[in-house]
């Protein structure tokens, strides 16, 4: 069966991530120029890319709660080696971002080096998260086999009233200037709720710890339309 696909947008909510990060090391990017300029009879002729469309949001709901009341579990084990936890204070070290070394040697010609920038967390903090991260990744794959279509957007969300976080599932419907899906099948709102998992029961473990908790999961849908004007 050929399974069919709609574009995504993923709502992400990173808590505690900080710290010294970098794109790229020792490496500078330049915007190539969007004209292409051609010689013709001895004359140069400028042809500019076509623009890309502009995209209108006609259609947004949500987060609205999963209305699917299946008992869906997953495990989450840690497998991350940069990832450690500490007995003595309960917390969680991890990589929050790399620092660039070495400028010296990039001076003299030799190649960039960088290091991890740690930061710790109170381990509930910590498993509270990659559970919910767990559980929005499983409600995608249950709704992605349920209506046998793929690109189902997971995240994360803490701007649903009344709950701490909680887990997305998205999903964004492109239509051209006529209102007809581009290229793609369509899902209704409705269809992505009643498919959706009410709460998704996730256990993380990292080394001898463990975390359980039922996750909440929200759906967002939208449609957007392609306008070349």
């Amino acid at each position: 069966m050929k399974r069919r696909s709609v574009l995504t947008g993923t709502a992400a909510i990173l808590p505690f991530i900080s710290g010294c990060t970098e794109g790229g090391l020792g490496s500078s990017t330049q915007s190539e120029p969007s004209e292409e300029t051609t010689v013709n009879g001895g004359q140069s002729t400028i042809s500019a890319e076509p623009a890309e469309p502009r995209r209108e949001v006609l259609d947004s709901k949500g987060p609205t709660r999963g209305k699917n009341q299946i008992d869906l579990k997953v495990e989450k084990q840690e497998t991350d080696d940069q990832i450690q936890y500490f007995e003595q204070n309960n917390t969680v070290r991890y990589v929050a971002g790399w620092r660039r070394t070495g400028d010296e040697a990039v001076e003299d010609g030799g190649a960039p080096t960088r290091e991890p920038v740690y930061e710790t967390v109170p381990f509930k903090q910590w498993a509270k998260t990659q559970s919910v991260s767990a559980g929005a990744k499983a409600a995608a794959e249950h709704i992605k086999n349920e209506l046998d279509i793929d690109g189902i957007g997971s995240g994360l969300t803490n701007a649903v009233e009344g709950v701490d976080i909680a887990a997305t599932v998205s999903v964004q419907t492109v239509v051209d200037q006529n209102g007809d899906p581009e290229g793609q099948a369509s899902i209704s709102f409705e269809s992505l709720i009643k498919t959706t998992p009410s709460a998704v029961n996730v256990t993380y473990l990292i080394e001898d710890q463990e975390c359980e908790m039922d996750v909440p999961v929200y759906a967002n849908y939208s449609v957007i339309q392609l306008n070349s004007e």
